[in-house]
């Protein structure tokens, strides 16, 4: 069993937001007992002492963690907190209210978890954060932790680096988090090597390559993509998640609907995710035909997705049309049964789940070839894009049906002895 060290989370470089991060006397607030914890690790850090403009988040796509001072508004110098009370008027209103529009722009650019420590009581900013929709009832599904700031001092004589454990703590009671860290080693590991690997082939590698592409009259940008993906996936390890971390110590006993939120999630690429003028193998369409949903499924590979005269409404697609399979057909065998799953007829695939846990049943019969500008005049609006290796199946047997050789069949009473009754 492997088992997470005391220095696991912060790994990498972080972001530290305190308005008194400048001053060298503990005794006010606390963040030079802090920062000295961080130092001492040797973890590097960028520090703020007002919170980061808005055009600099971008920047953010790579931080391991983000400190966050709660009161970052002037205060009164005069009886600053009363028993874990704010004070302060209209500065501490706008202050949340900063608070609040950074954390939710800073979803925009990252997935990293917020430590927000704070003298005030954790209860009061924790109940801001909720109605704000930025924390769960279960923290521990949360990327936001709220912690009283002078829990997290070194005292002399006592745990050297109280914030360490305290973090640590936390995320390993949060399984996504833990294996956001777990698993961003591996892949900063993987595209290190593929780096480093290409570079000392040749220095210049991405101009070889590029002109390699355009004479054999590929997209570039498309190919060089592809084999970026393709080396990082063939050079990534497994990673080593420890059990406990992860798998909760209660059981969970996730409703049907979860389950097929968290199944869709992880196969199908939200339309919101994508470049819009974009189009690729695996794209769903949605045709909304009154009582009937019609969906589409774009079977037809990459390369001839691209808009080669740059027009992307021109982009001929292979679309599958599926229709919803109802709730009384999944409860029958011949759909779905508990040892096999989803039945595999040689001319239908099952998708599911998809458009919020609905499993549609595409015909390989109804296939058409529409261009984009004609999807787009009908109505049809793209929901998503399935992922590997669930659309790759489908094109392969797709295919295997297309090139099916039919066979004579085989006569009846060669088999049974004798013709059936006819009814």
């Amino acid at each position: 069993m492997i088992h997470a060290t005391d220095d696991f989370m912060m790994s990498g470089i972080g972001i530290v937001v305190d308005d008194r991060i400048s001053e060298t006397d503990e005794t006010k607030d606390g963040i030079a007992n802090i920062l000295e914890q961080i130092q001492k690790r040797n973890v590097p850090c960028v520090k703020y002492d007002v919170l980061p403009p808005q055009d600099s988040l971008k920047n953010f796509a790579n931080v391991s963690f983000i400190l966050l001072d709660w009161e970052l508004w002037e205060k009164p110098e005069d009886n600053l907190i009363v028993e874990g009370v704010m004070t302060g008027g209209q500065q501490e209103a706008d202050g949340i209210a900063d608070n609040v529009a950074f954390l939710k722009s800073l979803r925009e650019w990252c997935f990293a978890p917020v430590f927000l420590f704070s003298h005030l009581e954790p209860e009061r900013i924790k109940k801001t954060l909720r109605d704000e929709g930025l924390l769960t009832e279960d923290e521990s599904q949360s990327f936001i932790f709220v912690h009283d700031k002078k829990h997290l001092l070194h005292i002399e004589g006592e745990n050297e680096y109280p914030l360490f454990s305290t973090v640590n703590n936390w995320i390993k009671n949060n399984p996504s988090m833990y294996v956001l860290t777990q698993w961003k080693k591996v892949v900063l590991k993987a595209k290190n090597n593929l780096f480093w690997d290409m570079y000392e082939a040749n220095a210049g590698w991405p101009s070889v390559l590029w002109e390699a592409y355009e004479g054999d009259g590929d997209d570039p940008n498309y190919s060089l993509t592809d084999m970026l993906h393709r080396n990082m996936r063939g050079r990534m390890e497994p990673v080593a998640f420890d059990e406990d971390c992860v798998k909760s110590p209660e059981p969970t006993n996730p409703s049907k609907e979860d389950i097929r939120q968290i199944l869709e999630a992880s196969m199908i690429i939200d339309n919101s995710r994508l470049v819009s003028d974009q189009y690729r193998c695996g794209d769903i369409f949605r045709l909304d035909e009154g009582d009937n949903l019609l969906f589409k499924l774009n079977i037809r590979c990459d390369c001839d997705c691209i808009a080669r005269d740059g027009n992307t409404e021109n982009v001929m697609l292979y679309l599958l049309n599926g229709r919803v399979v109802n709730d009384d057909a999944l409860s029958r065998d011949e759909v779905f049964s508990e040892r096999f799953g989803f039945s595999r007829p040689m001319n239908r695939a099952y998708l599911f789940p998809i458009d919020h846990g609905k499993c549609v049943a595409f015909n390989f019969c109804d296939i058409k070839k529409v261009k984009v500008r004609d999807l787009v005049n009908e109505g049809s609006i793209r929901i998503g894009r399935v992922t590997a290796p669930h659309v790759t199946d489908i094109r392969q047997r797709y295919s295997l049906w297309l090139q099916r050789e039919g066979l004579p069949k085989v006569p009846i009473v060669s088999v049974r002895g004798s013709m059936p009754t006819m009814k």
